[in-house]
């Protein structure tokens, strides 16, 4: 999440409206936030206050006043604030797709043994060099935008669903890249992404029920970024197979593990952390309280029961050595990603009731229609696999060889796909009604704020 985002301060957007009905107002995607100007959702949307603090001492010391340099010294004051937001995700984004797409078709952990064996099947030094510069600027930039909405004062929810919209994507997206970065292996990647998409939800979840969004004195968005880019250098000059060698100052633990460790470590801290604050503050000490909020965490965790699934399926020599030399390779990175996605919804939705002052467990019709789906496309995934091992005698390695991977691989496409179609409509449909009620474009900003 943007550090940028989360300052003392009280970001507070207030707009005349009138009681027009929108455009829209019978259309599909129309109900994110109201059918009309004058409901109380819109209201509430139109006069949402965000809360936040960031108490790490390098973003106070360091990366605020760097971010604050580059907004006054090199960004003009027509700049919308939501262009450096794209302009930032682009660019993280580039370094990732370029990862998974100069792997020689290998989207999932490259075992060590087929590194050496086809070196060309990792990809180039530059290229984890370039992941590293690219993680920082998107990190710098991220920082930026919400200086330059402040100094244009166009501050606004939009710009807040927007900037946390694009980090979720980032994160998990890069959860993925950062496994290939580090030879993790296909359990490995499961932890790996799981401990970085489930805090990020966690933290959205806490900003949900506690009305505000604090960051300790160290953080992933600050330090935890900052360390990512640098192991992305190291990279470059050791090689990625440096990953999966025994180190003899790490017990003769290959580094791969010890990292995966180190995550899941930081994720669980982090979650302990959120369900505490949100126990403490939103649900003053009761248990009950806290176990229905918690039910908002329940998508999520289903929704990383896809990979699971689908790791557990595995044929057991894949599971123990890696997956970069099966055919399937690609499918297993699709069904990571579609989670990824799922997630990204998920946390626009968080985001989005919060912002309406909607029941902690509220949600729209488009909502509950596209995670059914994805629902529904779970339940299929896990029944042809199931049905396929039943056939084989028990043998989910032999369900494979009878043609349980073409199966697998056309549902967890479809699961992708649904993922894809969801998160479009919900972004379509956000940007498109909140510019409506909020009378804003979304990369345009009003002449008055152009003006120094």
């Amino acid at each position: 999440m943007a550090s940028s985002k989360v300052e003392s301060n009280n970001f507070h957007f207030m707009l005349t409206t009138t009681t027009t009905t929108t455009n829209n107002n019978n259309s599909f995607f129309s109900r994110w936030i109201a059918s009309s100007r004058s409901s109380q959702r819109a209201r509430s949307f139109q006069t949402y206050a965000y809360v936040g603090t960031d108490s790490s001492l390098i973003y106070r010391f360091a990366l605020g006043p760097l971010a604050s340099f580059l907004v006054r010294f090199c960004i003009p004051r027509w700049v919308a604030p939501n262009c450096i937001t794209l302009i930032g995700l682009v660019i993280g984004l580039s370094s990732q797709i370029a990862i998974l797409f100069t792997t020689c078709g290998n989207l999932s952990a490259v075992a060590s043994e087929v590194a050496a064996r086809d070196p060309s099947c990792a990809p180039p030094p530059f290229l984890f060099a370039y992941d590293a510069v690219a993680l920082l600027a998107y990190q710098t930039l991220d920082n930026m935008d919400g200086k330059q909405a402040r100094r244009t004062k166009t501050s606004s929810p939009l710009g807040l669903l927007l900037d946390h919209g694009c980090d979720a994507l980032h994160a998990s997206l890069g959860a993925i890249a950062a496994s290939l970065v580090f030879q993790c292996t296909p359990w490995g990647m499961f932890a790996k992404f799981g401990a970085t998409v489930l805090p990020f939800y966690m933290c959205t979840w806490e900003e949900r029920h506690t009305g505000s969004f604090t960051l300790p004195i160290i953080n992933g968005p600050t330090e935890g970024l900052i360390v990512l880019a640098s192991l992305k250098a190291l990279t470059a000059f050791v090689g990625p197979t440096w990953w999966t060698q025994p180190e003899p100052w790490l017990n003769n633990h290959e580094p791969r593990n010890v990292l995966v460790a180190i995550s899941i470590t930081s994720a669980t801290i982090t979650a302990i952390a959120s369900v505490h604050r949100v126990y403490a503050e939103a649900c003053k000490g009761s248990l009950a309280t806290l176990v229905s909020r918690m039910a908002d965490l329940i998508p999520m965790l289903v929704a990383l029961a896809v990979p699971a699934t689908y790791l557990s399926l595995l044929p057991a020599d894949v599971q123990q050595g890696g997956v970069a030399h099966v055919p399937w390779a690609a499918t297993t990175a699709l069904a990571f990603a579609a989670t990824g996605l799922c997630m990204c919804r998920l946390v626009s939705g968080l985001l989005l009731r919060h912002a309406c002052a909607d029941k902690p467990f509220a949600q729209t019709p488009v909502e509950r229609a596209m995670e059914g789906g994805a629902m529904l496309s779970l339940a299929s995934f896990v029944a042809i696999v199931l049905g396929a091992s039943c056939i084989a005698g028990g043998d989910v390695s032999l369900a494979w060889t009878m043609g349980a991977t073409p199966a697998l691989s056309i549902l967890v496409h479809l699961f992708f796909g649904c993922c894809v179609v969801g998160y479009i409509a919900m972004v379509r449909g956000i940007i498109t009604e909140a510019c409506d009620v909020l009378g804003v474009k979304l990369l345009r900003i009003p002449y008055d704020a152009k003006q120094e």
